[in-house]
């Protein structure tokens, strides 16, 4: 049964959130939306923007938990959605200000999530090995004030809390998300041209929140690392303007003496 078909059949009270504890599904992410993979294909988060296409370039997307409650109407329940912004996240390669210094990604992360709503999880970020980067992921609390950053302007790890969740890299390309204990709660998937979230274990809500929209920052990481390099960046475009008009007064010129 999928989640929104269990949502029908059912309903909680009126005017109340609804599926607190999610049972294992298969969640999708297409453009801004994501949905269980079901045949009602009703939307469970939405974004600001497409993450699967974006670059470093962006600063932030808001991430959106759509909430269903039920409301009677002619005498019948009504499920009705309500979208509410839950977590910015936020991906970060350089240091603003830093004269192109580089998020290291284990003192500070390069993708986290912040909490904008008391109904979540809090302010969380992904670690990475200083010697095995791609190795052994884990997600832990972090500070977004930056006062016990280096730069004065990252968010830092806590330093003394036990991973919420890790990713595990396997051998077939597939990464494993579990619990801080290791008990295993999804794997992410990309089969053709979709990226998938496969949930494997009972969760409350918030920690599906936090993993969805964790998963999603890293969707956007893939995508920054993966994107072809600009070749030239804005001094190019420039250049290639300047080049353009000294191309166009050439022409004149030629043309001035008959050519």
């Amino acid at each position: 049964m999928s989640l929104y078909s269990n949502i029908l059949e059912n309903p909680p009270a009126y005017k109340e959130p609804t599926n607190e504890v999610w049972e294992p599904a298969i969640l999708i992410l297409a453009d801004t939306t994501i949905y269980a993979e079901s045949t009602d294909s009703a939307p469970l988060y939405r974004l600001s923007r497409a993450v699967a296409t974006l670059t470093a370039s962006t600063k932030e997307v808001e991430f959106e938990r759509v909430e269903h409650t039920v409301e009677a109407k002619f005498d019948e329940p009504v499920v009705k959605p309500r979208s509410r912004h839950i977590y910015t996240l936020k991906y970060m390669t350089k240091v603003p200000g830093g004269l192109g210094a580089r998020v290291d990604g284990w003192e500070s992360p390069n993708v986290f999530i912040q909490s904008v709503s008391r109904r979540t999880m809090g302010h969380l970020g992904v670690k990475r090995s200083r010697f095995r980067p791609q190795k052994g992921l884990k997600v832990l609390p972090i500070d977004v004030s930056g006062k016990d950053s280096s730069f004065g302007s990252l968010p830092s790890f806590d330093k003394y809390a036990k991973p919420l969740f890790q990713i595990q890299p396997k051998d077939d390309g597939a990464n494993v998300w579990t619990d801080g204990d290791g008990k295993a709660l999804a794997v992410e998937d990309r089969g053709e041209g979709q990226d998938k979230l496969i949930i494997t274990a009972s969760l409350h809500r918030e920690t599906v929140d936090a993993l969805v929209a964790l998963w999603c920052g890293r969707i956007w990481q893939c995508s920054d690392e993966n994107a072809d390099p600009l070749e030239e960046g804005l001094d190019g475009v420039r250049r290639k303007f300047r080049l353009a008009k000294e191309i166009q007064a050439t022409s004149k010129t030629m043309r001035g003496f008959g050519v």
